[in-house]
């Protein structure tokens, strides 16, 4: 048995005969999982004994404690050691994603691993058919004033790319090429056939302004009472 200190190392068994080995600080505030007894114990901090308690309960698994060390330095290092045991011993039925001595901090995925995780989702792309299903789900959902501010605050600060810059001028430029804009051309009153030599003129006839004088001829619809067109 280790000389007993501030760190212990444990592991614990899962309902699915599935293990994990960890170590943990005694005296730190990492908040654990309360058991129906009321006690409240720490049962690691990896993806899959996570998921583990999800789905079983954390009174399901059995947290056995194998030692305990003094400094942090031998508690990765024997962190390491319990894990290269736990794998050789129980292969794949052994959870820890690291080699320990340090957590999931800077971990990644190496190239191979990306490639068959990337292949992974190609397999379960959605069908045209089922795209066209989730679009007409979604149709017709208001969205609330909560989740517009918090849509408003994601756009924030964000950019964007040069490509979709000049899409968005194309198609300004493509709509304005056909829709006039200028306060000096003239529009007609449809219903009474009066020519006015402004959208700012014709606005005033009615106390409306001259953006409402162009919309109403752009969108084909009323201003006023009447409806307008550009001449």
């Amino acid at each position: 048995m280790l000389e007993k200190g501030i760190w212990e190392l444990y592991v614990i068994y899962t309902p699915s005969r599935k293990v994990y080995g960890g170590m943990h600080r005694v005296d730190s505030r990492c908040n654990g999982y309360r058991l129906s007894n009321g006690e409240e114990v720490y049962l690691g901090s990896g993806v899959y004994i996570h998921r583990a308690i999800k789905k079983y309960g954390a009174d399901a698994m059995t947290k056995v404690v194998v030692g305990h060390v003094s400094s942090k330095e031998e508690a990765d290092q024997c962190e390491k050691w319990l894990i290269s045991r736990l794998r050789n011993f129980y292969g794949d039925l052994c959870m820890n994603l690291t080699d320990g001595g340090g957590g999931t901090s800077g971990y990644h995925h190496s190239k191979d691993t990306i490639e068959y995780l990337r292949y992974l989702s190609s397999l379960f792309s959605h069908s045209e058919e089922s795209k066209r299903k989730i679009g007409d789900a979604n149709k017709g959902h208001p969205v609330s004033k909560e989740h517009r501010e918090v849509l408003r605050q994601l756009r924030l600060g964000s950019s964007q790319t040069q490509q979709t810059i000049k899409k968005i001028k194309l198609k300004n430029d493509l709509y304005w090429s056909t829709h006039p804009r200028s306060h000096s051309i003239p529009v007609q009153q449809v219903e009474t056939g009066l020519v006015f030599n402004s959208m700012a003129s014709a606005g005033k006839s009615i106390g409306k302004s001259k953006a409402a004088i162009r919309n109403a001829c752009i969108r084909k619809g009323l201003s006023g009472g009447y409806h307008w067109r550009f001449v």
